[in-house]
């Protein structure tokens, strides 16, 4: 597991020097902070983009081990659209299964062309 993790890390050490000069990225955890399997990916991917000062991280909970509806998931997108329009990303983290089907299912909805990275998909 933890040399999965190291992989992740450094691809996205492969993908920093793409992203300088003031780059936004939005990471979308499918559990919620306390869940320890997906903090210490948060944690892993916040030292590696705090040491760029021009690299600002956003990270959304989706709280999907306790919350988990076709009803809730509506919401989420809702809510998400909203915090769009005035924010934009130049780089979207899904963090395992949930973050992944949400994002697939509700792309053309929430983003235009921003690139997407997947970790953490069984």
């Amino acid at each position: 597991m933890k040399k999965a993790i190291l992989l992740c890390f450094m691809l996205l050490l492969n993908v920093i020097p793409l992203l300088a000069h003031d780059k936004n990225i939005l990471i979308i955890n499918s559990y919620h902070r306390g869940f320890q399997w997906s903090d210490d990916v948060i944690l892993g991917m916040e030292r590696v983009f705090y040491t760029h000062p021009d690299i600002k991280i956003n990270i959304w909970y989706m709280d999907s081990k306790r919350i988990n509806s076709e009803e809730y998931y509506a919401k989420l997108r809702e809510l998400y659209k909203l915090q769009l329009q005035k924010n934009r990303y130049d780089l979207i983290i899904a963090v395992d299964n949930f973050a992944y089907d949400f994002v697939i299912k509700y792309y053309h909805e929430l983003f235009t062309n921003e690139p997407i990275l997947f970790t953490g998909l069984e």
